[in-house]
Formats: structure tokens, sequence, C-alpha cells
């Protein structure tokens, strides 16, 4: 019979030999979604009919997709953001409100999604936990799914750059 320090020992042994492969096997998952990503990221920056704040907006999501701290970071601040989130005064972003309505765009978040997934499995057991709860507690309260998605992408944009103007002509 094993006793407790024993048993921590055990399980800390097989998540260190079954972490890297778990790893490998989500990297090799996420491939073809990420240059689907990068494809989709492409189309969308090269456009006409997307605005610049639109295309930072994008460039900030797919810059994040393959970026193992920031998962981290979202599993560590995420009650501070759906808190932020429920209780912000500005509700709607305009920028997330025209990209939502596109096809592209929601593909590309999609991807962003699945590659977020493989590039830090056990920052995202703990947004999926996290998650799990928030959705509980929003399903009784009336929130719903929406709001879960919308935080997620407002989470992955805090820090998108902002657009450059156009140059001016001094020439009068």
């Amino acid at each position: 019979m094993m006793d407790l320090p024993e048993k921590f020992l055990m399980i800390a042994v097989l998540l260190a030999f079954a972490y890297p492969v778990l790893k490998r096997i989500l990297l090799e998952w996420a491939q073809p979604a990420r240059m689907e990503l990068l494809k989709i990221t492409r189309k969308i920056l090269n456009g006409q009919k997307y605005a610049p704040e639109e295309k930072c907006y994008v460039r900030a999501i797919a810059d994040k997709a393959l970026d193992w701290k920031e998962t981290a970071m979202i599993a560590a601040f995420f009650p501070y953001y759906l808190a932020q989130e429920v209780w912000k005064k500005e509700k709607t972003d305009s920028v997330y409100s025209k990209l939502s309505k596109d096809e592209n765009f929601q593909r590309l978040v999609d991807l962003e999604i699945r590659s977020s997934i493989a590039a830090n499995p056990m920052a995202t057991m703990i947004i999926l936990v996290e998650m799990s709860i928030a959705l509980l507690v929003g399903l009784i309260i009336g929130a719903g799914l929406d709001l879960a998605r919308k935080i997620f992408i407002d989470i992955l944009t805090r820090n998108r750059p902002i657009p450059s103007q156009p140059a001016t002509s001094a020439a009068g």
C-alpha cells in the first residue's frame, strides 16, 4: 500500500512522461489549423473590404495563435477578464461587431482557439474548468455562450496595435 507522498511522486513521474507526448500529439493536430489560419490572415490583411482597424484586430489574434504564454495568461486572469466583461459600461466593440459577421473572421477565431489549445495544454485545461464554471453561472443568470466567446476574443485582442493613420500631403 502506497502512502500519499508516494502517490504524488508516481503521478508526477507519469505526468512528466505523458505531457510531452500529449503536447506533440496536439501540435500535430493543430498544424493544419495553423496553416489555414495563416491563409485566412493573409486574405484578410490583403483584402480591400477590411478597414485598417479591422486588420489590426485580426493581426492581434493571429500573432497570439502560437504563443503559449498568452494561453497561460488567459488561464491566470480569466476571472478578472470575466468580471471586466460582465461589468463594463460599453457593451459592444464596433470592430468586433463588424468582424463577427464575417465568415473568414469566424473561421479565423475557431482556428486560433485550436492553435491555442495545442500551444499550452495545461493552461487550456485550467481555462476549460474556469469557462465551465462561468458558463454554468452564465446559464443560470441567462448570459449564455455568446458571452463566453466574446470574452475569449476580447482577451486575445486586448493589446491589439493602433492602426497607423494615412500620411497626409503637406503640398498645398
